[in-house]
């Protein structure tokens, strides 16, 4: 498995415009083939917030990354000038209920 830390900075005042977006955004990409699990939260008064994605493997977060989805948060931190960073990581431990 792997996992992709994605983080979003902005403003307090954009909180509810990223929330918007995330709204729309993550529901498509939870349909993107092997993606196991997502999580978003955000931290109000500071105008941050990070997504967390658990994949299948490696290889899918990379055709994730050259995909035309990508483009859409891309798009949306330019036009909104927020800034987008990303991690990608190994999964070598996960435990659930």
């Amino acid at each position: 498995m792997h996992l992709t830390i994605t983080s979003v900075v902005g403003t307090p005042q954009q909180t509810a415009d990223i929330e918007e977006f995330l709204t729309d955004f993550l529901p498509r990409l939870k349909k993107f083939p092997c993606v196991l699990s997502v999580y978003s939260y955000n931290i109000h008064k500071m105008g941050q917030g990070h997504t967390i994605i658990i994949w299948e493997n490696e290889d899918a977060v990379k055709v994730y990354w050259s995909s035309e989805l990508i483009k859409e948060p891309a798009e949306f931190a330019k036009k909104n000038n927020v800034t987008i960073t990303r991690e990608s990581h190994p999964l070598f431990i996960a435990l659930t209920k």
